[in-house]
């Protein structure tokens, strides 16, 4: 049996991600993908019978997961840190991707308003991802993204407080992670979006645009128009940066200055 590369696993593992959400809010296609199972000749009818009835299994308890992230979060901010940590540990309710996703996009909302807040459900949403069973979600690559994107959450708290040395450090450990996923390119994008405003504070323009454009990249491959318009607002205000003389030098501001707007492909 000749094996799939890296890249293909994980290519892979990016468009299961994509069919499994979209049978969740598709009834037409489930049964389209029952009768598909059914019909199919040679053989890998019973493999594609035994994947079909094993995500068509799966999509409630997603569902049911999803719907009870909001009351989870909750019971798990009420605890006392200790209590937390031995509940995350032992009770099975706290083991799903679905609350880790769930309490990231949380931290998402409440980082610009309360930093130190936007940081403890980072780190909240980390430990849930490391109880969760790889069998249960997209695989290892999966759950190495969500820890990847809450260490880039933790990074952008620690940039708005002014701790530029930790929010590095966060960004490192965020790579390291991200070299073990690849199933999620839309939260590759938010951790290149991220890193981008921690170095155009550091005042390293070339890297943040970099970044940025890397990212609008992806959310343009995406059809994630609203990211992709955001995206167009930071690059135009750090290049204003160096029209009033902050942070950038001389030459390199007129090496921004001659750049002709980036125009990012659709793939």
């Amino acid at each position: 049996m000749t094996h799939l590369t890296e890249e293909q696993t994980r290519a892979l593992a990016r468009r299961f991600a994509a069919e499994v959400q979209h049978l969740e809010e598709c009834a037409e296609c489930r049964s389209r993908l029952r009768k598909a199972a059914a019909e199919e000749d040679g053989g890998y009818r019973a493999a594609l019978i035994r994947a079909a009835e094993g995500t068509l299994r799966r999509l409630p308890a997603v569902r049911a997961e999803k719907a009870a992230a909001p009351d989870l979060l909750a019971e798990l901010l009420a605890m006392p840190e200790v209590e937390r940590e031995t509940a995350l540990a032992l009770d099975g309710r706290f083991h799903s991707y679905a609350l880790a996703s769930y309490i990231l996009k949380r931290c998402e909302t409440e980082i610009q308003r309360d930093p130190g807040q936007g940081r403890v459900l980072a780190k909240l949403a980390r430990a849930v991802t490391e109880q969760v069973d790889p069998r249960s979600c997209g695989g290892t690559a999966a759950l190495a993204d969500l820890e990847a994107y809450s260490f880039a959450m933790e990074g952008e708290a620690l940039r708005i407080v002014g701790a530029p040395e930790q929010a590095l450090q966060a960004f490192a450990e965020s790579r390291l992670h991200q070299e073990c996923g690849g199933a999620d390119p839309d939260l590759a994008a938010r951790i290149d979006l991220l890193e981008a405003m921690m170095r155009r504070d550091l005042g390293q323009m070339q890297p943040a645009l970099d970044l940025l454009d890397r990212s609008a990249e992806t959310f343009m491959a995406l059809k994630e128009h609203d990211q992709l318009a955001r995206i167009l607002v930071h690059r135009a205000s750090f290049l204003r940066l160096e029209d009033r003389g902050e942070r950038l030098s001389s030459g390199m501001g007129k090496e921004l200055r001659a750049m002709p707007p980036r125009q990012y492909r659709s793939h």
